[in-house]
Protein backbone atom coordinates (compact mmCIF):
# COMPACT_ATOMS: atom_id res chain seq x y z
CA UNK A 1 0.00 0.00 0.00
CA UNK A 2 1.36 3.38 -1.14
CA UNK A 3 1.69 5.79 1.80
CA UNK A 4 -0.50 8.52 2.38
CA UNK A 5 -0.54 12.20 1.13
CA UNK A 6 0.09 14.17 3.97
CA UNK A 7 -0.89 18.02 4.52
CA UNK A 8 -0.66 20.42 7.83
CA UNK A 9 -2.24 23.36 7.05
CA UNK A 10 -2.06 26.21 9.74
CA UNK A 11 -3.95 28.64 9.96
CA UNK A 12 -3.65 32.00 12.13
CA UNK A 13 -7.24 34.34 12.61
CA UNK A 14 -7.01 37.68 12.47
CA UNK A 15 -7.25 39.36 15.54
CA UNK A 16 -11.14 39.22 17.18
CA UNK A 17 -12.08 36.45 14.30
CA UNK A 18 -10.77 33.08 16.27
CA UNK A 19 -13.90 31.55 17.31
CA UNK A 20 -16.13 32.43 14.01
CA UNK A 21 -12.33 30.64 12.12
CA UNK A 22 -12.79 28.10 14.32
CA UNK A 23 -16.45 27.25 14.01
CA UNK A 24 -16.03 27.24 10.25
CA UNK A 25 -13.24 25.11 10.01
CA UNK A 26 -15.34 22.69 12.27
CA UNK A 27 -18.01 22.46 9.68
CA UNK A 28 -15.22 22.07 6.87
CA UNK A 29 -14.14 19.11 9.28
CA UNK A 30 -17.00 17.25 9.32
CA UNK A 31 -17.89 17.65 5.45
CA UNK A 32 -14.54 16.85 4.53
CA UNK A 33 -14.52 13.78 6.33
CA UNK A 34 -16.92 12.53 3.69
CA UNK A 35 -14.72 12.85 0.54
CA UNK A 36 -13.29 10.39 -1.21
CA UNK A 37 -10.29 9.34 -0.35
CA UNK A 38 -10.14 11.58 3.20
CA UNK A 39 -8.36 9.67 5.40
CA UNK A 40 -7.68 11.83 8.54
CA UNK A 41 -8.85 15.89 8.83
CA UNK A 42 -8.19 17.03 12.02
CA UNK A 43 -8.32 20.15 13.34
CA UNK A 44 -6.47 21.21 16.10
CA UNK A 45 -5.78 24.79 18.30
CA UNK A 46 -2.56 25.68 19.51
CA UNK A 47 -2.33 25.52 23.60
CA UNK A 48 -2.13 29.14 24.99
CA UNK A 49 -3.15 30.35 21.45
CA UNK A 50 -6.95 30.64 20.44
CA UNK A 51 -6.01 32.08 17.08
CA UNK A 52 -3.50 29.59 15.59
CA UNK A 53 -5.68 26.66 13.82
CA UNK A 54 -3.42 23.20 12.72
CA UNK A 55 -5.02 21.05 10.38
CA UNK A 56 -3.56 17.29 10.15
CA UNK A 57 -4.91 16.22 6.95
CA UNK A 58 -4.37 12.57 5.19
CA UNK A 59 -5.13 11.56 1.74
CA UNK A 60 -5.22 7.87 -0.28
CA UNK A 61 -3.74 10.22 -3.03
CA UNK A 62 -1.93 13.44 -4.13
CA UNK A 63 -5.10 13.58 -6.67
CA UNK A 64 -7.79 13.15 -4.27
CA UNK A 65 -6.41 15.85 -2.22
CA UNK A 66 -6.45 18.67 -4.95
CA UNK A 67 -9.94 17.25 -5.66
CA UNK A 68 -10.39 18.07 -2.57
CA UNK A 69 -8.46 21.59 -2.67
CA UNK A 70 -10.88 22.32 -5.25
CA UNK A 71 -14.26 20.51 -4.02
CA UNK A 72 -17.61 21.86 -2.14
CA UNK A 73 -16.56 21.66 0.97
CA UNK A 74 -13.91 24.43 0.63
CA UNK A 75 -15.81 26.54 -1.83
CA UNK A 76 -18.62 26.46 1.32
CA UNK A 77 -16.11 27.73 3.32
CA UNK A 78 -14.97 30.43 1.16
CA UNK A 79 -18.49 31.52 0.31
CA UNK A 80 -18.76 32.22 4.67
CA UNK A 81 -16.21 34.54 4.47
CA UNK A 82 -13.92 32.03 5.50
CA UNK A 83 -11.04 32.65 3.82
CA UNK A 84 -11.24 36.55 5.09
CA UNK A 85 -10.86 35.36 8.31
CA UNK A 86 -7.44 34.04 8.30
CA UNK A 87 -4.38 36.71 8.98
CA UNK A 88 -2.00 34.18 7.49
CA UNK A 89 -1.81 30.33 6.09
CA UNK A 90 1.41 28.29 5.69
CA UNK A 91 0.50 24.53 3.90
CA UNK A 92 2.72 22.08 4.26
CA UNK A 93 2.82 18.37 1.69
CA UNK A 94 4.88 15.94 3.94
CA UNK A 95 6.61 12.44 3.42
CA UNK A 96 7.06 10.18 6.13
CA UNK A 97 10.38 9.82 7.19
CA UNK A 98 10.13 7.57 10.15
CA UNK A 99 7.66 6.31 12.35
CA UNK A 100 3.95 6.25 12.61
CA UNK A 101 1.23 4.19 14.86
CA UNK A 102 2.84 2.03 17.23
CA UNK A 103 1.86 -1.87 16.87
CA UNK A 104 -0.50 -3.62 18.68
Amino acid sequence: MAEPHIVIAVTKALPGHAAKLRALEEELVTATLQEPGCLRYELNLAVGDEHLLVMIEAWATESAWREHSEGAALQRFKAAGGSALIEHLDIYHLHRVAGGEPRS
